[in-house]
């Protein structure tokens, strides 16, 4: 969710910078914003390559190439600067495209339940700055920013006083909306940083378990719902404004009058597409059967000349030399070869069949 993504974006970003970059150089590091500023590509702020973390994995691998490759061995060094190189730009294009460079969710913090607790001067100031955003973008007009400003640092000195144990023992796992809404909901001098916040929630739709209570997908799904029908669903709820609209627009009413005939014909469509894609694959089967038997007559035609060509060669030497021996192998040779000539006429049996399945297919 995003009042979490930033911290969890920044905790993973410094992982991946830990591997390369020298120590108190993240450690100067303590927001979000700090961290999209650095240049991952600076070589001043990077570890000797005798401390990159390369990982045990790549260790291991190294250890067991140079073994195999006594003759030419690893060259290290130029393979750990060629790891800083693609850690530094992977880090770059990542910092480049990552949230953390929208100030929204970098201010989303301040919704945070722990650190309302635990930094709330911060948040306030943090708070305070998404408010301008809200206000740059039109959502928030500037007499009701004021208002939910004062309403939001009441709610932490409330926290504060009265159930700081409850929000510094928060589970992020918990949805982020009711937890709230237990403390705000239906409370009137809440009622406008309340609705600020339920808009702020719906930011990160559809992305974190928190935000299926405002999923309009999760509202139209029912069971045997087709990929298509879920589609055209959502552009009608779309059209209506919002999936509890009641007011049917004219041209929905009449698009709809003919939709039973449209749906017969899609079905009827999707049985010849059915039928269409059944046909070519046994096409395509019986082509690759024929192919097969074709590949194989030709070997067994190859194989019966070869052997028929030595026969006659053994029967010339015969008369030559008189050595019966040989003519025993010319007969066994010619015998040979009229058992290729009958899978020769098998095959061709064959085939014609296969053929005659492809036309048949083709009508």
């Amino acid at each position: 969710m995003v009042p979490f993504l930033a911290k969890e974006l920044q905790s993973t970003l410094t992982g991946l910078l830990s591997c390369f970059i020298k120590r108190e150089e993240l450690a100067k590091i303590k927001t979000p914003l700090q961290l999209t500023k650095l240049d991952p590509q600076e070589k001043q702020i990077h570890v000797p390559l005798k401390h990159l973390d390369i990982g045990f994995s790549t260790k291991q691998a190294l250890q067991k190439a140079s073994e195999k490759l006594q003759e030419n061995p690893v060259k290290i060094v130029e393979f750990k600067k060629e790891c800083v190189s693609l850690l530094a730009m992977t880090c770059k294009k990542i910092m480049e495209r990552s949230p953390l460079m929208y100030p929204a969710v970098r201010h989303m913090r301040s919704l945070d339940p722990v650190m309302i607790v635990t930094e709330t001067e911060s948040t306030t100031a943090m708070f305070e700055k998404l408010l301008q955003v809200l206000l740059n973008a039109g959502w928030c007009p500037a007499t009701e920013c004021d208002k939910v400003l004062s309403q939001y640092k009441a709610f932490s000195l409330d926290v504060n006083t009265n159930h700081k144990a409850e929000f510094q023992e928060f589970v992020y796992s918990c949805r982020l909306d009711e937890f709230f809404g237990r403390y705000l909901s239906g409370k009137e001098e809440y009622a406008e940083l309340w609705n600020i916040m339920q808009c702020l929630f719906t930011l990160s739709h559809g992305q974190a378990a928190v935000e299926r209570g405002y999923s309009v997908n999760k509202d139209m799904l029912v069971e045997n719902l087709q990929e298509k029908t879920l589609i055209a669903m959502r552009l009608v709820h779309d059209a209506m404004a919002g999936h509890t609209d009641g007011a049917l627009p004219k041209d929905l009413k009449q698009h709809c009058r003919g939709a039973r005939t449209r749906y017969e014909m899609y079905l009827e469509d999707q049985k010849k597409l059915r039928e269409q894609t059944t046909k070519e694959k046994k096409r395509k089967e019986l082509s690759q059967e024929i192919q097969k038997v074709k590949t194989k007559r030709q070997k067994v035609m190859t194989s019966a000349e070869t052997m028929e060509k030595e026969a006659h060669e053994m029967a010339v030497m015969v008369e030559k030399k008189h050595d019966f021996t040989l003519l025993s192998k010319s007969n066994a040779y010619r015998k040979g070869v009229a058992d290729k000539k009958e899978e020769v006429a098998a095959l061709d049996k064959a085939l014609k069949e296969l053929q005659e399945s492809v036309n048949k297919l083709k009508q």
